[in-house]
């Protein structure tokens, strides 16, 4: 089943819609469905995307300005609609079924392509006053053209079908993913919070204007209000002359993880608005155990349905609402009771995978009563149906990446290229040296579709006779290569490598297509490990040799140390992060920082070599400076080392007298799990390219401060996602890691910007990025996409 999604935005925008819609799309793409949204661009986001599954493709004028204010113009609404129609047009038989997320331009939109495809369409009505809309003529058009009329508020949907009683008006409620109960131990008395949009009709004015007689009652309390909105200005103005501003907090747009964190601590959620559909902050609330005060209108009696689970009060009546919150604060373990039943009601009812259920009912209703009635839909000459004509990759590689556990391509960002790639080929040939093999290896291999055939390479040894010994193996392989790029489609080579150079100069006669992966700390590497005469005259002449090896190919560089093109290169690409495993990628643990009282834990994963600079992290461990400021916050400082490397027992005899420990080499799952247990992610690296180990620290909720060198800057967008500070600087390091530490905001900031986008950095992000560079470069033939008879018709172009 394909279904596209209509919807004036997305993601990141954070309204709810915008949010109902990521995860019913994330939902129904777990249970096999076709996911895709089309949208209006917004700030910062490219017209492609991937998030959590579902393809984005934005097209039109953004929807909001750089701020994340919401533009509304009739003009820009015209021209996304004429945008979406040329989109949709163009992929007339791409979808089964259009999803409309709001009234009038989506809907519209979505009739028309419905109406000329021949396939469903539903309307979702968010709330009351969009439902209020529809009563116009050209809203009743919209309900008699729509399959179906989905809306989330059960009294609004019997008016609906009140009004229109031919219509197919279902009541489907808005879903909230399933949360654990917080633990009582983490609520901050007297916090109370408010999520939502700032517009008049969320009454955040009336919010304000009860809060002096909360304080009265509750000196310490404090009020959290998180979103953003055209009222914010004159709320702040308000709150000011209540003379309430130092107990009232903007915190403007938050993304989730950072939301989660709020209603972990707070005593009470308020829900004050006019007017709602159901309320997905109110259902995030309750579903967190989170005791809710709410305004008495029907979209909230939906979730806080009697008065044993919540506190209900006249919309508008400041005094009744300040009542509510006293009531609630001053009698925590009734509030907790009420939550509690709140809880229970929303899993039951409002679970995200019950809805996804209930729509893929709808849709599947909706298409076998369509099965019986004749397409309106212009008919086209069928295809001849494409034969797939076998694909082979060759890999030439002295790095396979294999755990001596067996799991393969878990470090590094090579082997994590080679596991995207594979899978667009139906056979793979990994060719590595023989020091490389295993029996475990192997097996590895095997069970991702390669098969392994071993060079007699043996690994590269400090001296002339070792190198000299390496030369004449390498011209023993020159065979076992060249056999196999006659059966090759396309050539997979690591560079810098004396495999993958001598892979890349017999390419040469052969015009195999060719990808390259230049790991991007090679030659700052060879300028910090070894000021030899050899390694500077590699270093100088590398880019000549690389230039005569990959023209007319494709190149992905890893890091920033090489230039931005290489000439003669057909297609130069920065793959600017490694990326990562689904199975990876899950919400991170927020909690009350630091992570165990008292205490602030550093943490450094790497190799403790002089590149990766752990004995800068050291130096910055005694810093007063740093001692200083973790005195003024009353936390101790302690810093684990995981790793082994050449410098571990220099590092090792330096670190006497500090709290540091050193855990070594640790498998996957306590790696994950030590970095829960972690504060503030530090990486000192001289040099580098994107290293992995910093989107898992992202991925885990960390704050990073990292050095500014090699491709760390593009993982950390240039500052956006983490601190940045001068590479091998000790004193500048110590002073990174003292300002995350003093400055909570920055830090919060940091890491949850650092988490929501290294979720995105999937394998199969990857795989699209090669996916695209190939066919842009090759054509669509190496892929075997639309190739009708047998042979290779992929050749470099001219």
């Amino acid at each position: 089943m394909r279904v596209w999604f209509l919807s004036s935005a997305f993601y990141p925008a954070l309204a709810g819609a915008e949010n109902q819609a990521l995860e019913l799309g994330a939902a129904l793409v777990r249970r096999g469905v076709e996911v895709h949204v089309l949208t209006r661009c917004w700030p910062g986001t490219g017209p492609e995307d991937v998030v959590r599954g579902v393809a984005v493709h934005r097209r039109g004028p953004a929807y909001a300005m750089p701020d994340d204010t919401m533009r509304f113009s009739r003009w820009g609404s015209l021209r996304a609609a004429l945008a979406w129609s040329l989109a949709l047009a163009r992929r007339r038989g791409a979808f089964d079924l259009l999803h409309a997320n709001q009234v009038f331009s989506a809907a519209t939109v979505g009739w028309l392509a419905a109406r000329l495809s021949g396939i469903p369409l539903v309307v979702k009505v968010p709330g009351a006053l969009a439902a209020e809309m529809l009563a116009g003529r050209q809203g009743r058009r919209l309900v008699r053209r729509a399959s179906a009329i989905v809306v989330p508020n059960p009294e609004t949907a019997r008016t609906l079908s009140a009004w229109f009683p031919g219509a197919r008006v279902v009541h489907i409620p808005n879903g909230v993913p399933d949360a654990d109960a917080r633990p009582a131990e983490a609520v901050d008395p007297g916090r109370v919070l408010f999520v939502g949009r700032l517009v008049a009709g969320k009454r955040v004015d009336s919010l304000l204007a009860a809060w002096p007689e909360v304080t009265s009652r509750h000196p310490g309390a404090q009020l959290d209000i998180v979103g953003y909105g055209e009222e914010r200005a004159s709320l702040e103005a308000l709150a000011r002359s209540l003379g309430i501003g130092t107990s009232v907090e903007f915190h403007g747009k938050l993304y989730p993880p950072a939301v989660r964190a709020l209603l972990a601590k707070a005593s009470a959620f308020v829900q004050p608005s006019n007017s709602e559909g159901v309320s997905n902050s109110l259902l995030e609330a309750a579903a967190a155990g989170v005791p809710a005060v709410v305004s008495d209108i029907s979209g909230n009696r939906a979730v806080i349905h009697r008065p044993d689970t919540g506190y209900v009060v006249p919309a508008g009546d400041s005094a009744a609402l300040a009542r509510a919150i006293h009531a609630a604060l001053a009698d925590p373990l009734e509030a907790r009771e009420r939550a509690a039943r709140a809880r229970e009601r929303v899993r039951s009812l409002f679970g995200m995978e019950r809805v996804a259920d209930q729509y893929l009912d709808l849709y599947g209703k909706l298409l076998r009563e369509r099965a019986g009635r004749p397409r309106i839909v212009r008919k086209v000459p069928a295809r001849k149906e494409a034969r797939q004509v076998p694909r082979r990759l060759l890999v030439v590689s002295s790095k396979p990446h294999w755990r001596s556990e067996g799991e393969v391509f878990t470090v590094g960002g090579f082997p994590r290229q080679v596991a995207a790639i594979a899978s667009l080929f139906d056979e793979t040939r990994l060719c590595v040296p023989v020091a490389g093999t295993g029996p475990r290896g192997g097996t590895s291999m095997t069970r991702l579709g390669m098969s392994v055939r071993p060079l007699p390479v043996s690994a590269s040894q400090a001296g002339w006779g070792a190198k000299a010994l390496l030369l004449w193996n390498l011209l023993l392989a020159l065979p076992v290569v060249n056999a196999e790029l006659g059966r090759a489609t396309l050539l997979h080579a690591r560079l810098p490598s004396y495999e993958g150079l001598l892979a890349l100069i017999l390419v040469r006669g052969r015009r195999v297509p060719t990808l390259a992966w230049l790991g991007g700390n090679w030659m700052e590497g060879i300028r910090i490990t070894r000021e030899s005469a050899f390694r500077r005259w590699v270093a100088a002449h590398l880019p000549s040799v690389l230039a005569f090896a990959l023209k007319g190919h494709v190149a992905f560089v890893m890091g920033a140390q090489f230039p931005e093109g290489i000439p003669g290169v057909g297609a130069f690409r920065r793959d600017v992060a490694t990326s990562v495993w689904a199975s990876e990628i899950a919400d991170p643990r927020f909690r009350s920082w630091p992570a165990s009282p008292g205490k602030l834990a550093l943490v450094y994963v790497g190799r403790l070599s002089r590149e990766k600079g752990p004995d800068v992290l050291i130096e910055a461990l005694a810093d007063r400076e740093l001692a200083l400021a973790a005195a003024r916050v009353s936390l101790a400082l302690s810093l684990t080392v995981i790793g082994v490397g050449p410098m571990e027992e220099e590092l090792r005899s330096r670190a006497r007298g500090l709290p540091v420990t050193w855990r070594g080499r640790l498998p996957r799952d306590e790696l994950g799990e030590a970095l829960a247990r972690m504060d503030l992610f530090v990486l000192p690296s001289r040099a580098d390219a994107s290293p992995k180990v910093v989107v898992e620290a992202m991925l885990a909720g960390l704050p990073v401060v990292a050095s500014s060198a090699g491709g760390v800057p593009r993982l950390l967008g240039g500052g956006e996602r983490g601190l940045l500070v001068e590479p091998g600087d000790p004193s500048a390091l110590a002073r990174g890691i003292a300002r995350l530490v003093e400055d909570g905001s920055l830090r919060g900031r940091l890491a949850q910007a650092a988490h929501l986008w290294a979720r995105e950095q999937t394998l199969d992000a990857q795989r699209d990025r090669i996916r695209e560079a190939l066919r842009e470069r090759y054509g669509p033939g190496l892929l075997g996409e639309g190739i009708s008879g047998g042979g290779s018709s992929a050749k470099p172009a001219t």
